[in-house]
């Protein structure tokens, strides 16, 4: 292999554009599934987080396009300039790099677009073997997911302190089982 200098960066720099155009930079099919969906202790919160990262996903996407279509917009217009003869010639020079670097970042663009896209038809075939949720289904789920995953970290040996004491925060009943009252013996909540 030759030695990577300033001649032949470009040429290279495409080469490996063509190699690496179908290679995902962000986490891989494999990844996705099993850290971030399978990871989910329901199932509503697994086709929340697959919502999430849809939504994430078509952002990117509509910025790349978005930014691209203007990055093309920009070439069109400087190409008026270096095809002009009277442009004067640092105008013309400045113009001919301007193109260059907006041609490399449409390939770089090009390439966010398609990552998106691959992800956000993978998430969606997952989307579609999950049921719909509505948001109050959501929210029913939210107690038991919210218990498996306290239980799963504490058994993995995982301080929990900080989820026991939100967990309190959230519901002065747990307080009150662990010391022995109820809001019952108590003559109900005091505020």
């Amino acid at each position: 292999m030759a030695t990577i200098t300033d001649l032949n960066i470009g040429e290279y720099s495409a080469t490996v554009d063509a190699l690496f155009f179908d290679i995902p930079f962000g986490q891989s099919q494999f990844e996705v599934e099993k850290f971030t969906i399978n990871a989910q202790l329901t199932a509503e919160r697994a086709y929340r987080t697959i919502g999430v990262r849809i939504r994430q996903r078509i952002h990117d996407y509509m910025v790349a396009k978005f930014t691209k279509a203007r990055e093309q917009v920009d070439i069109d217009e400087l190409t008026v300039a270096v095809d002009d003869p009277n442009t004067p010639p640092f105008t013309l020079r400045r113009a001919q790099i301007d193109v260059e670097e907006k041609t490399f970042n449409i390939t770089e663009l090009n390439k966010e677009m398609n990552d998106a896209l691959i992800e956000i038809n993978f998430l969606n075939e997952h989307l579609e073997r999950l049921p719909e949720f509505e948001r109050e289904e959501f929210e029913q789920a939210e107690p038991s997911y919210h218990n498996e995953r306290l239980n799963r970290d504490f058994f993995r040996g995982a301080d929990v302190t900080k989820e026991i004491a939100s967990l309190k925060q959230r519901n002065p009943a747990i307080d009150r089982r662990r010391n022995g009252t109820t809001a019952s013996s108590t003559g109900g909540n005091r505020n």
